[in-house]
């Protein structure tokens, strides 16, 4: 008789697990999702054109991306590496692309690429799909899982969960009865609100090459950062929202952060560039002739926040006035007082601890043949493809288990 796995979301780990075990081993696969959908989050990352996975120099390297996780993940990308991915993809004839900042995407600038070539995978396979069906209760018997959904039951030989990151602690309330550690989830991957119209009316503003800084403690990221009309977004601030998930969640979102706006040019080279501009514009507007770094909207807003008139000429300027403008350079600070989250493209920190799953195939220490995959551990990378590689790793290293305990 063939062995019966139940897997719980159909988002990229499930999906992803459920073709790799069935690739590997002759067992019956189901995916039991709870919407109607699979891969929604697959549909509708990277602004719809699905940023798979991002650009391999080593593990080491790699896994410093992940906030948390990063052990784990060093340790199995010799099994499933992006580069892995890649070829996984390529081989089935998906074309990909690696842009310069190191994301990759398909050629088709389209996530359905993607999602079509899943669900080839899926039928060639003959994984089930139960749409519709949320897990309401997890029963062992007989080191067997009865899985309860509503008014259906089903009973399985091994079970995986993959359900994605939990938004809130009582979305893992259904594991409780299982007696493994959790870790309560707080948001990764946000925006930063800010009360400042001077500052929001530059939306759709983008600043390349920013330092930005919590106030306080040695957190700082580096990156771009997009002004838009409710604050600061980009990668320098989602960066930086990642590293500080925790901390910023008992701040309950209220702190201060410190802009360097020049990102690693030095405040004397700075200085030099002022200077030049004041020799060789003395009788052009401080408006008209500016540091070459920034838009012209921007640089008014400075001139502003400086306290130097806009018509004043460049030979008015005084030490103070250029002193407040290098001040406001290198050190701009902020209020923060809130944030704003991707609500489909949610991520968390927090889940299952990884101190009960074993790093090497993600079954739990404790229940033997029970896995946990994805974002629903404890694992959480920073934007740029870093969370789908997770899907992909731990999907596969969880897969290669089963299948080798069943063959």
């Amino acid at each position: 008789m063939r062995r019966q796995v139940a897997i719980i979301g159909g988002g990229a780990a499930g999906v992803f697990c459920a073709i790799q075990l069935r690739e590997s081993s002759d067992c019956q696969v189901t995916i039991f999702e709870k919407s109607t959908e699979l891969l929604k989050k697959v549909r509708i990352s990277g602004g719809g054109r699905c940023n798979v996975t991002h650009h391999f120099v080593s593990q080491a390297q790699f896994s410093k991306n992940y906030p948390r996780g990063s052990k784990v993940l060093k340790q199995n990308f010799d099994v499933f590496s992006p580069e892995d991915m890649t070829h996984w993809l390529e081989k089935r004839g998906v074309r990909l692309k690696t842009e310069a900042d190191g994301r990759i995407f398909p050629v088709s600038n389209d996530s359905q690429t993607i999602i079509d070539s899943f669900i080839k995978e899926l039928k060639k396979h003959n994984v089930a799909i139960c749409f519709e069906h949320e897990l309401t209760q997890i029963v062992i018997e007989n080191q067997k899982f009865v899985l309860k959904f509503n008014d259906k039951i089903f009973t399985v030989d091994y079970l995986v969960i993959a359900t994605g990151g939990a938004q809130k602690p009582r979305d893992l309330d259904i594991f409780k009865p299982l007696s493994l550690k959790m870790v309560d989830p707080v948001p990764s991957l946000f925006t930063f609100k800010i009360n400042d119209k001077a500052l929001t009316e530059l939306m759709g503003l983008t600043m390349q090459d920013v330092s930005v800084r919590i106030v306080g403690t040695d957190m700082k990221e580096s990156g771009s950062v997009l002004i838009t009309h409710w604050g600061l977004s980009g990668p320098g601030i989602l960066k930086l929202s990642a590293w500080g998930a925790f901390l910023l969640n008992q701040y309950n979102y209220h702190f201060q952060i410190a802009i360097n706006w020049m990102g690693d040019s030095s405040e004397e080279d700075i200085r030099n560039e002022i200077e030049i501009l004041r020799q060789e514009n003395r009788q052009a507007k401080v408006r008209n002739r500016k540091i070459e770094k920034f838009p012209q909207r921007f640089w008014e807003y400075l001139l502003v926040m400086a306290e130097i008139e806009a018509d004043k000429k460049w030979a008015e300027l005084s030490k103070k006035n250029c002193n407040k403008l290098i001040q406001l350079l290198f050190h701009s600070v902020y209020e923060i007082k809130g944030k704003t989250t991707f609500k489909e493209e949610f991520v968390t920190a927090g889940g299952i601890d990884l101190e009960d799953l074993n790093s090497r195939t993600m079954e739990s220490k404790k229940i033997p043949n029970l896995y946990f995959i994805g974002e629903v551990t404890n694992i959480d990378g920073i934007t740029g493809g870093f969370n789908f590689q997770n899907a992909w790793t731990s999907a596969t290293v969880c897969a290669n288990d089963i299948s080798n305990k069943i063959n």
